[in-house]
């Protein structure tokens, strides 16, 4: 871990969390690769608290803070972060989701700094959230700027009345070095608690509707009744959990489906794999996809979002359109295969990820937006 380079912003993350995925992921790559001052601080929910990211921040040597908040709105985590913000004296206060944006716009007046806000994708969902993103809404247009992970998620933040001179797309990038080939197959597979042999499909995010995980199961029902040793992993955490069991039992697949929760190390599932899917309804630019890649394993997923700009149909994957079962099922009867195909896309697969998404990309790409708003020269640019 290198000095910060003080000419740079002073930047302050604010994340509300729900565990170890995306956004989280983003702020964490751009902690170990961001070149001057950071701080990271996750506002926590005391009803069920998830530290994840802020504890493997600090465990690691990066400025870190949690706020704890007692309920749906706290107004008391405005204080808090104003106090912390005093303390640290950001030039850029980045914001990563609807609860912080709210926040953070409110705390910001205090600070006197500009704010930007990464839109990594609009969840919807329960009234609760939708209220919470309505609100968003109208705070997005007074930011000094929005960060968009994809086209689809600027078009929505236009269509939300963002200036375009505001709005700039950032990919996600990844660490690819954490995120590479390795000949970890069985030891991968044996670390998480799964058989070495057999056809191994790995889902990796939060288990919520969206995901499209039922799908997963359907899918893996139909391989074994077709004499396929399938089974998946489902690595990632949260309310659908028991639902998704109870599928598996109606299914007849409960031993061949695995939820072993969140993994520390994602990489792991991917290494023990060897096909990832991602049947989303909805999604940003997931970097699910892009770690798959990375770690040169063929990914199925659907057409929504950015993925189709990740994934080449047939050359580094399988795109699939959103809600098609038989599609799902189709693709991995045929990777499952051919495993001359699977190592072919992935191959190709890390080559992509390698040339467009990666971590210090990212990185480069902030740097600059936060030496604009700031009004401080990237001595880099």
């Amino acid at each position: 871990m290198q000095s910060p380079d003080d000419s740079l912003p002073r930047v302050l993350h604010f994340r509300s969390s729900i565990g170890f995925y995306g956004a989280e992921n983003v702020i964490y790559n751009l902690a170990r690769t961001y070149r001057g001052p950071m701080m990271t601080v996750c506002l926590s929910d005391a009803r069920e608290p998830h530290t994840e990211l802020c504890d493997r921040l600090k465990a690691e040597g990066y400025n870190a803070a949690t706020i704890a908040s007692s309920g749906a709105f706290d107004p008391g985590t405005i204080r808090r972060l104003i106090r912390i913000g005093r303390a640290f004296r950001p030039d850029i206060l980045h914001v990563h989701e609807y609860k912080t944006t709210i926040i953070g716009w409110l705390a910001a007046r205090w600070l006197r700094v500009p704010v930007v806000s990464t839109l990594h994708g609009f969840v919807g969902g329960t009234a609760s959230v939708r209220r919470y993103e309505a609100l968003e809404a109208r705070i997005l247009p007074r930011l000094a700027g929005i960060a968009a992970v994809s086209r689809n998620t600027a078009e929505r933040a236009r269509e939300m009345g963002v200036p375009g001179d505001r709005l700039t797309i950032i990919p996600n990038g990844i660490d690819l070095q954490r995120f590479q080939p390795a000949d970890r197959h069985a030891p991968a597979r044996r670390s998480l608690g799964l058989a070495e042999s057999g056809f191994l499909v790995a889902l990796v995010g939060r288990l919520s509707e969206e995901k499209g995980h039922e799908y997963v199961i359907s899918a893996v029902a139909g391989l074994a009744d077709a004499g396929i040793d399938a089974q998946a992993v489902f690595a990632g955490d949260g309310h659908l959990r028991e639902t998704l069991v109870e599928k598996a039992l109606t299914a007849g697949v409960a031993g061949r489906v695995h939820m072993p929760g969140n993994i520390a190390d994602a990489a792991v599932v991917y290494h023990a794999s060897d096909v990832v899917v991602l049947p989303s309804f909805k999604e940003g630019l997931p970097l699910t996809v892009l770690e798959a890649g990375a770690c040169a394993r063929p990914v199925i997923a659907t057409d929504v979002g950015e993925i189709s700009r990740i994934i080449v149909d047939k050359k580094t994957g399988i795109i699939i359109p959103a809600g098609d079962a038989k599609a799902l099922a189709d693709a991995l009867a045929y990777l499952a295969a051919k495993p001359e195909e699977r190592e072919s896309m992935g191959r190709a697969a890390r080559k992509r990820i390698e040339k467009h998404y990666s971590a210090h990309a990212m990185a480069s790409a902030y740097t600059d937006l936060y030496c604009r708003l700031s009004k401080r020269r990237n001595p880099v640019s």
